[in-house]
């Protein structure tokens, strides 16, 4: 599953496994406590992952968060934090 989030109020959750798009809506409240990026990103991981999920099985997630500022004229805000678990956070 990749989830890819942003300032739009809305998740797209994308399951590969299965072919099926969705969009989901997020209440702004959730965008102001952890600002996009990485801090949102642990967010959803946090909430979504299954405790003791094999970080190489279907059942692991890719999230793609980007920040408030991205596309801004602000350095180092033109990026994209991808979050997972990884096989070296076991």
């Amino acid at each position: 599953m990749i989830i890819v989030a942003g300032w739009w109020g809305k998740f797209l959750e994308v399951d590969l496994s299965k072919g099926e798009v969705k969009i989901l809506s997020v209440k702004d409240e959730l965008f102001k406590m952890f600002l996009g990026g990485s801090g949102l990103g642990i967010k959803i991981a946090h909430d979504l992952l299954k405790r003791g999920v094999d970080p190489l099985s279907p059942d692991n997630i890719i999230i793609l968060a980007s920040g408030p500022l991205t596309g801004s004229r602000v350095y180092g805000t033109s990026r994209v934090s991808m979050t997972s678990k990884s096989p070296l956070t076991m």
